[in-house]
This record gives C-alpha cells, structure tokens and sequence, in this order.
C-alpha cells in the first residue's frame, strides 16, 4: 500500500461512512490487553508492590464507603468504584489488583475502539504492545488511585467526542457530556482533556460545525447533572480537595515552580521512550524513506481520530503546563498518566504500511523476562 493509498483510506474511513466501515478489532491486541491485564495482577500481588505506600488505595475504600458527593483531597467517583467492586468481590489484596489492572484493560478496549476507525489490526497490534512496554501504563496504572481512575474516562470522553463528530446525534452528544462530566469526578486534571478537545473542536471543522452550534445544549445537558451535585458538595465543604490541592503540591518559589516544570515537561520525553525503541525496531531503514513516514503521518493526523489523539498529548501537556503557572503550583509528572493512551495512537499513526509485527515479540519476550527477573529479586 504506498502512502497515497493509505491516505484515501483512512481519510474515506473518518468520514460520514467511518460509523459502518472501520476496520476490524484486532483478537490478538484484544488477547495482549487480557494477558497483560491477568500478568499485572498476579505480578503486582505475588511483588506486593506499592499497595498502600502512599495510603491511596486504602484511602480509596475508606472514601467509598461512605458514598458521598466529594471527599478532602479528591472528587468522588474512584471511591465510589472502589466501594462498588468490594460490593461484588472479596476485599483481598488480589482482588484490588484486578481492579487496577481491569481499570487498565478497559481503557485500552476503548482506545481500540476509537483505534479501529484508522487503523488496521496489524498496527492495533503494536499499538497494545507500545501500552505493554510504557512504564505509567504499566507501573504507575497498578496503583489505582486518582490519576489511574481517570483512564477509562479520558478514554470514553475522546470516542464519545470524535463518534459525535461523525454523528451528531441527541444521545451521542448528552453522552459525550455525561462521560466528560465522569472523568472530572475521578479527578480535576481532566480539566485539562476538556480544554484539549475544545481547542480541537475550535480547529477541526466537523467539530466547530457540531459543538459550536445549539446541539452543544445536548452535552451541557449531559454533564451538568453530575457536575452540579459536586459543586454543590465543594461550596457545602469549603472546597476542601481544592485547597488540599493548593497546599500539598510542595513550595511555591519560583525555583521549585521552574524545577517542577522541566521536570514535567522532560518526564513526558522519557516516559515515552521504551514506546519510539518499539517503533524503532520495527523500522526498516532499506524498505521505508523518511517521506513515506511523513505521508503516513500526515494521511494519520488530518482524520478525526488522529488529529484529536495529537490535540489530546499536545494540549494535555501545554494545558497542565499553562495551569500551573497560572494557579502557581507545583507539577507532578505521573499526573500525565491517562495522556499515554493517546501517545499509544499517535505512535502507531506515524508507522509505514510495511512494517513487520514479527520483530516486536524479542522485545516483548524480553520485557517479559525482566518482569520476571525483577519479580525474582522483588
């Protein structure tokens, strides 16, 4: 397939036909996603890693139980989830393991989902793989916390988004606001997804066309049920999460306010490495040019798909940037968890059809191997 081919493709696969014609799911990303969600649960209990270190996770239980609107550092809806899942299944360590790991799998389910509207299920494929070989997607998302919660809804927020592009249909559209409304009640750095996704809405013409128009009345009808009941709670509660926010994020000099964003900002580069060695072995430097990728990449990045994973890494990144200044606070760089789902497709976009899944499975093998190793000497 030659990149001109590849960009009528993809292009006739976001358009108005995307909805009844996107590619197949893929069974073997499908069965890596089961697999490693089942791996990093076992892993994780039989390592006892970081169940409790910074009391998140016991904290969450004991937020859940009490089912309220909000709690002291946090909005409400990772407590409620971890309060429904002890609900059905038994309060073990194992069994919070799965949460974690579930919460993950899930994730990585919807992601496809908007995936398969660009994507064959060959680079469905490397796209789990790049997931599986990221540190916060691996690591960081086993602790289920705050920042681990938002993963779904970040997730379903940008489908939700580019599937009302395509249709802008009442039920979509209320949807789309009662997902956005969710993932700021797992946490209030989604804030910064919502920015990301108007700002795409401001440049993309379907999406201007549809959210600036009176059919955003539709997604304001979906979020604001949710988000009035939290906002209710915080002026009841003297906004305690958001004055915890403001006090715990470290000094306010404007040393450490610089430090903390460098240190944000070069995380991102090295949190997305392991993801480029992926891509890097699957380049074939005799059988691809420099200009084939940057006609795959841009056949990738003006669909609706792709232009909104960008708009999700890039504006999350500037946004929480941005904020930080304004609010003058500290950054925490893990807060960019749920971005490194989109860096996933936006990774994949920039690939040649003529690649070879085959060379990724060393490399799989031996993450694998050094999982176990570490689990040996844990």
């Amino acid at each position: 397939m030659t990149a001109g081919e590849l960009n009528t493709q993809q292009t006739r696969r976001d358009d108005g036909h995307a909805a009844r014609f996107p590619y197949p799911l893929s069974g073997t990303a499908l069965a890596m996603v089961v697999t490693a969600a089942v791996f990093w649960a076992f892993f994780t209990n039989i390592a006892n890693y970081n169940l409790d270190s910074y009391r998140d996770m016991l904290q969450n239980h004991g937020w859940g139980i009490r089912w309220q609107w909000g709690n002291s550092s946090h909005p409400p809806l990772f407590g409620w989830i971890t309060a429904a899942w002890f609900e059905v299944f038994p309060r073990t360590n194992l069994a919070y393991r799965f949460l974690a790991s579930i919460n993950l799998a899930l994730s990585l389910c919807i992601i496809l989902l908007l995936a398969r509207r660009v994507i064959e299920p060959k680079r469905q494929v490397v796209m789990v793989a790049v997931a599986i070989l990221l540190p916060l997607l691996g690591f960081q998302a086993q602790i289920y916390n705050a920042n681990s919660a938002m993963l779904p809804f970040w997730a379903l927020t940008a489908y939700l988004y580019v599937i009302s592009i395509e249709r802008p249909t009442a039920l979509r559209l209320a949807a789309l606001g009662f997902a956005a409304a969710l993932a700021m009640l797992a946490k209030y750095h989604s804030a910064v997804l919502l920015m990301a996704l108007t700002a795409h809405a401001f440049w993309f013409q379907p999406a201007r066309m549809v959210l600036l128009s009176p059919r955003l009345l539709w997604v304001i009808a979906g979020f604001a049920p949710l988000a009035a009941m939290h906002v209710h709670w915080l002026f009841a509660n003297d906004f305690a999460p958001i004055v915890f926010a403001a006090a715990e994020q470290g000094e306010t000099t404007i040393s450490n306010i610089a430090f903390r964003q460098i240190e944000f900002f070069a995380a991102q580069i090295i949190y997305a490495l392991p993801g480029l060695l992926a891509l890097a072995v699957l380049w074939r430097p005799r059988d691809t040019v420099l200009s084939d990728a940057r006609a795959a990449a841009a056949a990738f990045f003006v669909t609706a798909t792709g232009s909104v994973a960008l708009f999700v890494v890039v504006g999350s990144v500037v946004f929480t940037m941005l904020l930080g200044i304004l609010v003058w606070s500290p950054l925490t760089a893990n807060w960019s968890l749920p971005v490194f789902l989109f860096v996933t497709l936006v990774f994949v976009g920039c690939l040649t059809p003529n690649f070879e899944v085959s060379r990724l499975r060393p490399l799989i093998v031996a993450y694998g191997a050094l999982m176990l190793f570490l689990l040996a000497i844990a």
